[in-house]
């Protein structure tokens, strides 16, 4: 953050080079309102598998410039990219945590808080079934106008977005991920996100700030996270749907894969509108994107439930990324 400039858009985690980001198109927590990373590139220099160099934009060679972003890698390597930034008076973000008892419920709030949020994200319980099915929270994160902010000089620095590396001031958050193998399992899990539910809806409505890099880089919290899922590792299915069929499709989802004995350990859920990329993934409506831990004996049927949430999907009208990554 130099300058008070912040992107306009960020993936999930820091550790992506901005030419992976053009790429893969990302999107972030805003997606519905200022569209993904693709929309904010000015002009790029794109090295051809001929050894050509060419730059490319919506003016100059606009078909390029619509298939390289998004394409991930298949015309060539993004040697440079020009990027419009977002102008912030802060160093932090006003945060605001809400409640869904379900799935429905959670669109109701994005539809109620996304004309005003700058940011909205949702965690989805993706354990819980009957009436709590796809229940949740949401936090709406909004910038702070000019003044809000009493030491932005504090608050802009890059140190003050450094995230922390021990928990607590003690823990060294690199052993993290061993604790955390020991609950990601269908019980431990399930107690996890009970008490987090249940704790956020204590909490809900209750404003807090937080800075830009904490808010928007939840997966660097625990460094090597991924190691908690254990030596296979995980796969994340994200689907986007259109919004008139997002909750029939996702509860269809979430019941499906309950009824494989497959819970899904974390559920992340936002909000999208289309762009005009070519192998653009994007839908005017919701993505869901749920974590399945593979291990040994479930991993025939991880990929056997890929493959009906596929067909849900589709029937839904609904699209995939090109190749699914972390989010």
């Amino acid at each position: 953050m130099a300058d008070r400039w912040w992107p306009p858009v960020v993936p999930g985690t820091s550790f992506a080079s901005l030419g992976g980001c053009v790429a893969a198109n990302v999107h972030g927590k805003n997606n519905w309102k200022v569209g993904p990373l693709g929309e904010h590139v000015e002009e790029l220099d794109l090295l051809l598998p001929s050894g050509d160099l060419r730059r490319c934009s919506r003016s100059a060679e606009p078909e390029l410039f619509r298939a390289v972003v998004g394409g991930f890698g298949l015309l060539g390597v993004v040697l440079a990219v020009t990027l419009r930034l977002k102008k912030v008076h802060s160093g932090l973000l006003d945060v605001t945590p809400l409640a869904a008892r379900d799935l429905g419920e959670m669109i109701d709030v994005f539809e109620a808080r996304h004309a005003e949020a700058d940011y909205l994200v949702g965690w989805v319980d993706a354990m819980a079934s009957g009436r709590s099915l796809g229940r949740g929270l949401v936090h709406e994160a909004r910038y702070l106008a000019p003044g809000a902010d009493p030491e932005p000089q504090r608050t802009l620095r890059r140190s003050f977005q450094q995230l922390p590396d021990t928990l607590l001031g003690v823990v060294p958050k690199s052993r993290l991920w061993w604790a955390m193998r020991l609950l990601f399992n269908r019980a431990g899990m399930s107690g996890v996100n009970a008490v987090k539910y249940w704790s956020g809806r204590m909490h809900a409505g209750r404003g807090f700030r937080q800075p830009h890099a904490e808010f928007a880089f939840l997966l660097d919290f625990v460094p090597d996270w991924k190691r908690a899922y254990g030596p296979l590792g995980m796969i994340q299915y994200q689907s986007f749907v259109p919004a008139d069929a997002a909750v029939a499709t996702f509860r269809g989802m979430i019941a499906r894969a309950h009824e494989h004995g497959l819970h899904p350990l974390l559920g992340v859920f936002k909000r999208h509108r289309r762009d005009d990329f070519l192998l653009t993934h994007a839908v005017d409506g919701y993505s869901l994107a749920l974590e399945f831990k593979v291990t040994p004996g479930n991993r025939a049927r991880v990929w056997r439930l890929a493959g009906e949430l596929d067909r849900l999907v589709l029937d839904g009208g609904g699209r995939f990324y090109l190749f699914i990554g972390t989010p």
